[in-house]
């Protein structure tokens, strides 16, 4: 492993440092799931990207959290290292980096906003459609993009789950600005 100098500094700096790297090579989203045996579900994630797997080794001993450093392969073959956060461990960093960020400070405030709207309710309590309004806010200001028309099988399980039919749907709602 690299050393990293940034490992040295206070839990400000430490902490500032990390808002940057999420700021440029993070994202944070609401992501849809669906087990196999289950209804799907929404889970807060908040992942870096990076080429260097030790820099995300450094990232992660900064945030001072158990997470998985995992290879990820490109379309055109390039690799690259994700480290990623979710649920709890997720919640912890971006309450943290929240004040720093810059870029995607919206994205972290929508975020935490969901989580404690979703903290507020009861466990097994079903998803609604103010679940789906908090997934479509986070996802409008993402600037991923996808093939127009396609929609993902997860995302109709969905919106069949919180009883919104796809015919009745909005997809411009969906769509990335």
């Amino acid at each position: 492993m690299a050393v990293f100098k940034i490992l040295e500094l206070n839990h400000i700096a430490k902490t500032v440092w990390l808002a940057g790297i999420i700021d440029s090579e993070g994202s944070i989203e609401l992501s849809l799931y669906k087990p196999k045996s289950h209804r799907v579900g929404m889970m807060l994630r908040a992942k870096i990207i990076n080429q260097n797997e030790d820099f995300l080794d450094c990232a992660k001993q900064v945030t001072g959290l158990k997470s998985p450093i995992r290879p990820r392969k490109t379309p055109n073959g390039k690799g690259l290292y994700e480290l990623l956060f979710w649920s709890k461990n997720a919640i912890r960093i971006l309450t943290s980096v929240k004040p720093y960020l810059i870029v995607k400070r919206k994205h972290a405030e929508i975020a935490l906003d969901w989580a404690n709207y979703r903290r507020s309710r009861p466990y097994a309590e079903p998803y609604s459609q103010r679940d789906l309004d908090y997934y479509l806010a986070i996802r409008k200001l993402q600037k991923k993009t996808r093939k127009t028309g396609t929609v993902s099988e997860t995302f109709l399980l969905f919106l069949k789950q919180i009883h919104i039919s796809p015919e009745e749907f909005d997809f411009s709602l969906y769509e990335k600005e």
